[in-house]
């Protein structure tokens, strides 16, 4: 009898800690649901997302502990025991600038880049695969500008995306010498696409406070993969013959004075960026309150 219920004991503690927890994240002060936060446990190679409600699933088992991150908001750590079935993220403190109010000049919005172009090839995208292209500025008064947004042409195949949604993270180089360095972007920036996506996609970027200097600044996408409705990440389960028709950019032809690059795990050598093509360029603008 001692073994019997030992055995039930046993087999009730093995469910407990390995059955499947719903949460939903949302901010603390609105309470707003936050779709696509990112849920990763710490030095594991293992993360997921929130998916469009804010929810995501998980094995709680997996771990002791996990770090939740979404644009705009404090990282949020914890231990999986103390999940409940809500997560509160707490938004950042964003400082704005001094605003100088002038009489004498009205700074004008402006468009820089190759978005507004006639002529126009579409590139699908393998996954991990990115591609960037310098925009420098116009003239004088548009150096030193902060970029306020970018957008992008891109294409997306719907006859595809039923149960799965593409994603792509958006980069911001420093350029030297024609070559990209640096990240600018302090936090990663993440786009998810669905049937309602259309074929422009603006993205505001103001609050990172990225200069256009005279040497401008390499902007581009990287497709990362998909997603399913639970929010969890999709790579090597997704029919590769699928993929390479489900998300393109569409890029500007016979375009000269400018570089574009690509990289990707198969035209990687010693890690380098190949130089795309010498006259197309990635269907991209960028927006800034010329001087």
């Amino acid at each position: 009898m001692k073994y019997t219920y030992l055995i039930i004991s046993l087999l009730y503690t093995s469910y407990i800690f390995s059955q499947e927890i719903t949460v939903v994240i949302v901010d603390n002060v609105t309470k707003e649901t936050l779709p696509f936060c990112n849920i990763n446990i710490p030095n594991k190679n293992w993360s997921q997302f929130s998916n469009a409600k804010g929810i995501f699933y998980l094995n709680n088992n997996k771990a002791d502990s996990i770090q939740i991150s979404h644009l705009g908001y404090k990282i949020f750590k914890t231990k999986i025991s103390d999940i409940k079935d809500t997560i509160k993220l707490i938004p950042k403190l964003v400082l704005l600038d001094e605003i100088i109010i002038s009489s004498n000049k009205k700074k004008q919005k402006k468009e820089i880049g190759f978005f507004n172009r006639d002529s126009y090839l579409t590139n699908y995208l393998r996954l991990n695969t990115e591609f960037i292209t310098l925009i420098k500025p116009e003239n004088n008064l548009q150096v030193n500008s902060i970029i306020n947004e970018v957008k992008f042409r891109i294409k997306i195949n719907k006859d595809l995306i039923d149960s799965i949604s593409p994603f792509f993270k958006l980069h911001i180089y420093k350029n030297i010498n024609g070559f990209p360095e640096k990240d600018l972007l302090n936090e990663p920036i993440l786009h998810f696409c669905n049937k309602e996506t259309n074929n422009k996609v603006v993205i505001p970027i103001s609050n990172e406070k990225i200069i256009l200097n005279k040497e401008g600044v390499f902007i581009g996408l990287e497709f990362l993969g998909t997603i399913d409705k639970k929010g969890i990440k999709n790579y090597n389960q997704i029919d590769p013959k699928k993929t390479l028709n489900l998300f393109a950019l569409e890029f500007s032809k016979k375009i000269k004075n400018t570089l574009t690059y690509g990289k990707n795990h198969f035209l990687i050598i010693d890690n380098k960026w190949i130089e795309f093509n010498k006259t197309l360029r990635i269907g991209a603008n960028i927006f800034i309150d010329e001087k």
